[in-house]
């Protein structure tokens, strides 16, 4: 070395002989491991440490540019995606499991890059704690960011992802942009109405749509991932909408990594149920466990992070990770508080970093890193606190523009913040939050959760009303998610609410949150919103709030009938029926009960309560002695009728505005399919008196599904058999549905005219494919049970119309797994 020194800068000489002396029984087995010891230059931008030269203490920042004792993960990750990628035999599943702050989104950040230099396009998305009731939050921020991605990149994949989108879903793009607003940008969305259903059509229709979604911007080339983070905090509807789509056979270029903290998890709760039925769908699911560092990967991190020989580091490493268990979160944030507080340090004398292990021991130090950061943060300025504070109450991250309308407003003074924004840039700088496509976030659950901890427990509710206030002020511009921000927030803070008016304004968001979340088919939600809404409203009488009480109510029994909690259904039902005014303010809450008898298996009370629904509408059922021949009577009455009109008078009648009326043919509709299987003589009656009130009283959507069922009546019963006049009412139902835009019930329609009439004029095989665009309209628009009869009969068809037994048996097992899938 002597005769080399002149080459290298003094303070490096020294520094290697003083490390010699320190190790002189030591040997360097290689060049790297001397490189390891040899100090490196201040002025090195590789450097994974920043050392001020000014400061002796100086900060510690450390860069995860690599990952430790994770190759085994990163294998398995790599493996998995290159199987989904290469065979397309199937979707694949990877689930991460370990505690908080275990490295689990590390591990998939550091996949990512890897994978999208196979061909991997990766949508994330993080469901957050404070927003369990927000429904599909985390799916619909990572579809978010890919319209964004398409919208912003090159105009080549522009226009390929746009033509697949409209050619995969057609006119259920209106219902998806209802979600995703910034599809908007990408299609051309119809100008129509969304159609309206709810209840589980809502939620049939919106799986469906969203494997649509996924099949059009998914292909062979490039493998979709979609990585889902905190999946122990996903509402049930993100749950059964990640199953739709890993078990859509259809879509063969998905991979789904979800990530989830299994010590917050148990056997009853709804993740484990998801994960029990999918793994009985034969899905591949690839388990990794992240559990904490080794010894020898943390002496490995510390070594790395202050450039300095691991030989060298041992007393460093034991003494931390006596105090973290080498939890690498902890880890890392443990090493910033000894820097910070000078118990490793840079020594410029020595060029070198130097610890003071007897400090380290004595530090009386959190015993876990949510302590440690509540630490850190108690030494920031009182603004920066309160800033922490109030972005804590509005969970793990916010978009800029609802912070806008918290800053903007009158009080925020009142809370010690007098700069919020300037105050989370200083919380950007110290790393605990990032700013990236105008969202603000915690770089780390915990750091949130220390934020939030700053708040005494008497005083959260006094935050979260403010902020809720903050938001709600500004309405004209509230988006829907920030609807669900402010009913969040002000059903946290309520206690504090005392003026009348004030609890009706709650009671209406909860109320509208509630609704929407119906909409969606996002029932557990829906049942949140609407029991905090009815516990509200339990401050005034049914006769003060009729109105509120009434929509609350007839809500709440449907959410019930959806989520099989059918005995709590009855009671609010019991409610609505006890306290309504009229028969008008009735019909919601029977509808609802005549649904759910039917799907209990109660057919034959279903069809009792509805009748007597009925028979109040003013379309009592006669009380014929002979029912059968009074249904032939009917037949030939409506069926006389039929033939004193063209089919352009039909078509040109007067649309419906008889309410009682309009109310009898939804019951009707809803009955049919039931009275078809159980009592077909009510079937013939209600099918008759849809026709002969369509005629007298105009046309409604459920007319084009009448028209067909009539003519399936005349196609089918001996005795009155016509196929021309059954012809005829096909070909009219097929151009009503058009005509009156009733897209909803086409499955029904299409079941009915190329099942029943169809067939009895031309060759099975000409209703084959009607049939099946039956069964795809259905699930299309959430119609389950006409979809199913409708692909049933397109197997029989294909059986009796002379296909390759081979490939009827194929079909027969593929719908049979896809009638499992939905619950059918």
């Amino acid at each position: 070395l002597d005769d080399y020194e002149h080459l290298f800068p003094s303070e490096q000489i020294d520094s290697v002989n003083n490390k010699n002396k320190e190790e002189k029984d030591c040997f360097h087995q290689s060049n790297s491991n001397v490189d390891r010891i040899t100090p490196t230059r201040l002025d090195d931008n590789e450097n994974l440490c920043n050392v001020k030269k000014e400061n002796k203490m100086a900060s510690f920042v450390f860069q995860a540019k690599k990952l430790y004792g994770r190759d085994r993960h990163i294998s398995t990750i790599m493996e998995t995606f290159n199987r989904a990628h290469q065979s397309k035999n199937s979707s694949e599943m990877i689930l991460i499991s370990g505690y908080s702050g275990a490295g689990k989104s590390a591990l998939v950040s550091q996949a990512q890059k890897s994978l999208s230099a196979l061909g991997g396009s990766f949508l994330c998305g993080k469901f957050d704690h404070f927003r369990q009731m927000e429904p599909l939050s985390a799916i619909i921020t990572a579809f978010t960011e890919f319209c964004d991605e398409i919208i912003t990149g090159d105009a080549e994949r522009f226009h390929q992802t746009k033509i697949s989108i409209q050619q995969k879903l057609g006119i259920a793009s209106v219902f998806l942009a209802n979600i995703i607003p910034n599809l908007n940008q990408i299609v051309q969305v119809p100008d129509t109405e969304p159609v309206d259903v709810g209840g589980m059509e809502a939620q049939h229709m919106l799986k469906y749509i969203f494997q649509l979604f996924v099949r059009a911007i998914s292909k062979p080339s490039q493998t979709r991932v979609l990585f889902l983070d905190d999946l122990q905090w996903a509402d049930p509807l993100s749950l059964d909408l990640i199953e739709s789509l890993i078990t859509d056979r259809e879509n063969k270029s998905l991979l789904f990594i979800g990530s989830y903290r299994d010590n917050e998890i148990n056997e009853t709760h709804q993740l484990t149920v998801q994960l029990h039925n999918i793994k009985s769908k034969h899905v591949p699911i690839n388990m990794i466990k992240v559990g904490n560092l080794s010894k020898e990967y943390v002496n490995e991190l510390i070594s790395d992070a202050i450039q300095t020989s691991p030989q060298l580091t041992h007393s460093l490493t034991n003494a931390v990770y006596r105090k973290t268990s080498g939890n690498i979160f902890f880890v890392l944030e443990f090493l910033k508080s000894i820097c910070n507080e000078g118990f490793l340090y840079f020594s410029l004398k020595f060029n070198q970093w130097e610890w003071n292990i007897p400090l380290i021991e004595s530090k009386n130090t959190a015993t876990n890193a949510v302590d440690l950061m509540l630490h850190k943060m108690k030494q920031f300025p009182k603004d920066v606190q309160s800033a922490l504070k109030l972005f804590s109450c509005l969970g793990t991250d916010c978009e800029e523009c609802i912070l806008s309308l918290i800053t903007s407003g009158d009080g925020i003074d009142e809370f010690g913040c007098t700069d919020m924004m300037s105050s989370l840039e200083f919380s950007i700088e110290e790393g605990l939050l990032d700013y990236s496509d105008s969202i603000y976030k915690f770089v780390h659950d915990q750091i949130q959760i220390a934020a939030y901890s700053l708040i005494p427990e008497t005083d959260k509710g006094k935050y979260h009303f403010w902020i809720g206030n903050q938001v709600w002020a500004n309405e004209s511009a509230l988006s829907e998610k920030a609807v669900f921000v402010t009913v969040g927030q002000l059903n946290k803070g309520k206690m504090l609410i005392t003026e009348e008016h004030q609890i009706i304004e709650l009671i209406r968001l909860n109320l509208q949150a509630g609704e929407k979340s119906m909409s969606l088919g996002a029932f557990a939600p829906a049942s949140f919103y609407l029991e905090a809404g009815i516990s509200l409203a339990g401050s005034f009488s049914w006769k003060e709030q009729y109105d509120l009480h009434l929509r609350l109510y007839e809500s709440y029994a449907e959410a019930k009938y959806c989520t099989g909690e059918f005995e709590e259904m009855h009671k609010v039902v019991d409610e609505i029926l006890a306290n309504a005014k009229c028969l008008d303010d009735k019909l919601g809450a029977y509808f609802t009960l005549v649904t759910s008898l039917n799907a209990q298996g109660k057919t034959r009370e279903s069809i009792k309560v509805g009748l007597y629904v009925l028979s109040s509408l003013g379309e009592p059922m006669p009380a014929h002695l002979d029912m059968e021949a009074a249904g032939i009577i009917e037949l030939k009455k409506t069926k006389h009728i039929l033939e004193e009109k063209t089919d352009d008078e039909i078509l040109k009648l007067r649309a419906m505005e008889n309410n009682y009326k309009m109310a009898a043919m939804r019951f009707m509709y809803g009955l049919t399919l039931s009275t078809m299987l159980v009592r077909r003589v009510v079937n013939v009656w209600l099918i008759t008196r849809m026709v002969q009130i369509s005629i007298s009283c105009g046309l409604c959507k459920e007319s084009a599904f009448a028209f067909a069922a009539f003519g399936s009546l005349m196609a089918t019963v001996d005795i009155n058999l016509d196929v021309i006049s059954a012809s005829r009412m096909g070909k009219l139902s097929l151009r009503l549905l058009e005509i009156l835009q009733a897209e909803e019930y086409s499955a029904g329609i299409h079941f009915a005219v190329y099942f029943f009439i169809q067939t009895r004029v031309d060759h099975f095989r000409k209703s084959l494919q009607p049939l099946k665009q039956a069964y795809n309209v259905g699930l299309r628009f959430g119609e389950m049970h006409y979809a199913v009869v409708a692909i049933r009969q397109f197997c029989l068809i294909s059986f009796h119309s002379g296909e390759n037994l081979m490939i009827v048996l194929e079909k027969i097992q593929y719908y049979g797994v896809k009638m499992k899938e939905h619950k059918q």
